[in-house]
This record gives structure tokens, sequence and C-alpha cells, in this order.
């Protein structure tokens, strides 16, 4: 698997130590990781920060991440305003701008099998990581251009 992938997305709610057997030198990017607008997050993104610094040091010295992805963003909740703060504060451009919504339909998909465009495109979570599609490729181009 590892030689086929240029790009590798992670979930920051998932456990970090596979991660880094996941990226052990065959990517130049570690596209981009999920991290829910929550507080506990905060301290599972030092410790995945802290992994890509250890697969960079002795696997992967081009290894970087391309970027994070705010997830169940709920703009009623003034936690989560202060955690995207606080994270662009931190990580700057690597936070996309698009913020994918908590949302009712993008979690009921799975258990319909779907995903979540095709379970209901027109719901505001379909609608935003449509929206993210397209700023994935916008910094994919940008980046190459460079």
């Amino acid at each position: 698997m590892r030689a086929q992938y240029d790009y590798i997305s992670d979930r920051l709610s998932a456990i970090i130590k596979p991660f880094d057997n996941e990226c052990d030198g065959s990517s130049t990017f570690c596209v981009w990781f999920r991290l829910q607008c929550e507080f506990f997050a905060l301290e599972g993104l030092s410790q995945l920060l802290e992994t890509v610094g250890q697969v960079r040091d002795t696997l992967n010295p081009d290894l970087e991440i391309q970027g994070i992805v705010m997830t169940m963003y709920d703009s009623r909740n003034k936690l989560a305003h202060q955690v995207v703060a606080d994270v662009r504060e931190n990580l700057g451009e690597k936070v996309y701008h698009t913020l994918i919504p908590r949302n009712v339909r993008v979690s009921e998909a799975p258990s319909y099998g779907k995903p979540a465009i095709l379970y209901d495109l027109a719901c505001s979570g379909s609608q935003a990581y449509l929206k993210l599609a397209s700023e994935v490729i916008q910094r994919e181009r940008s980046h190459k251009a460079a």
C-alpha cells in the first residue's frame, strides 16, 4: 500500500500509532487530517504533530501536512469557535478555510451504506465536503505551480 499513494488521509480521533507505519517515506504529503472542533481534539493534534516530526526525522524528511480539516463545527458553540481560532493561530494556512458542520444527515449516511454526498447531496454537510474538495484541488494546483 505504501508505495501506491502520494497522499494519506487520517483522522485525529483514530489511534495515532498506526499513522507512523503508513507515513514511512513513500509519501511526500499527508494531505489532511480531520480535527473535531472539540477541546480534547487539541491534545490529539499535538500528539499527531509530534508523530509527524518523528517520521520526518527518521524516515521521510519531505513529509509535510498539507492541511487540517475542522469537522463537526457548530457555529452556535463558543468552544468550536475557540478551537478553530487556536488551531489556525498555531498552524496558519495549513488549516483549510472550509469548516465541516456537525450534521445529522452526514452522521446517518454510513448506516445506509452510502457516502454523505450520495445520501443527501443538498444537506449542509455534503455541501461543505464538496466545497472542501474544491479547496483541496485548488491548493494542490497552487502547490504544483510553485
